[in-house]
Formats: C-alpha cells, structure tokens, sequence
C-alpha cells in the first residue's frame, strides 16, 4: 500500500503482465490491476530516486482530465472507488490480512469521494451506482476503520444515505470548490 498504484513507474517481467490484462472501458485502470501484479511476483524490488519527472499541465492528458475537470466527474470517482473495492476483495479472499484494514480505508474514502461527485457531474448518475455506494456504505457503517473516520465524513455518509436532500445541499452549495478538487 505505500507503493503507489500507477503502472508507468515500474518495471514488470512480461510473464507477470500477461496473467492479467488492463481492463478495457475504465478509467485509472492501472489502479485494478498493479496489486494483482504484486501479488503474484516472487520479487519486488524498490529504487528510491527520482529518474522520471511528471509534466501534468498538458490539457489534453487523460490525467488533467480525469483529476481536474472543470466540473467533478463522477464516473472517474466511481471507477476509482470500484477499483479499491475490487482491491479490498482480492485482498480478503487471498488472505492477505496485513493489508485488509488499509485496502477498506481506502474503499470508504473514495465512495465517499463519489458520493460528493455525484451533483456536481455534467452526466446523469446510473441509479444502479448510487445503489452500490448506499449498499456499502450500510455494510460497511459498523466496522471499526468506519468508526475511525472525521465526524464530518460521517455526517456526509450518514445524510447521503438517510437524507440526501441535505447531503446535495451541503455538497453543491456549502462545500469549496478547494474540497471538492481534494475529495
């Protein structure tokens, strides 16, 4: 978990990438598939020092797009959020304990970063997403890394499931732009 999920910025043996293809139709799509990579290689071996600069000011990159439209765009949230999800799974249904409490932690936070996406998408939201993202949050809710966030992303949660009038208020009117570029 503290190695990041891109894939541009690793070196991989072909016969570990071929085991499991890029996902066609989603958006951050290394971010479904870098750990499955991890959890299949016999060695990981890490290089701390910089040998690639990042130039993120071109408006055509898929990147500015994806982080800084001019409006949030709730599917990147969702696949995003769908991407942890998915992450999480592997990681319970492969048993790897140590990084089950870390992979939920970041599910929650970007279900909540869709959940504030949701107003503010230039596209309609498919009801079968928000029906995802209340089906979770309700299981999730009595976990202990639940218990563990601010009180304000649990207010948040808590009136997009139980009040979503308010929860629309909050976000399209009283939430800065600043906080919602963050989320």
């Amino acid at each position: 978990n503290n190695i990041n999920s891109t894939a541009w910025n690793k070196i991989y043996k072909s016969s570990i990438v071929k085991r499991f293809l890029f996902p066609r139709g989603k958006t951050m799509e290394d971010i479904h598939i870098v750990y499955k990579y991890f959890s299949i290689a016999k060695k990981i071996g890490y290089l701390n020092k910089p040998l690639y600069y990042y130039f993120r000011e071109n408006p055509n990159s898929l990147m500015t797009k994806a982080y800084y439209p001019p409006t949030i765009n709730f599917n990147n949230r969702y696949h995003r959020y769908l991407s942890y999800k998915e992450r999480f799974e592997f990681s319970k249904e492969k048993q790897i304990t140590e990084v089950l409490d870390s992979c939920l932690h970041a599910t929650i936070i970007f279900a909540y970063y869709a959940t504030n996406a949701i107003y503010d998408s230039k596209i309609t939201t498919p009801k079968e997403a928000i029906q995802d993202l209340e089906n979770f949050f309700k299981k999730i809710s009595q976990t202990p890394i639940y218990k563990k966030l601010s009180f304000r992303k649990k207010l948040l949660i808590t009136t997009f499931l139980k009040y979503k009038p308010i929860h629309k208020f909050y976000v399209s009117k009283l939430m800065t732009k600043k906080e919602k570029l963050k989320c």
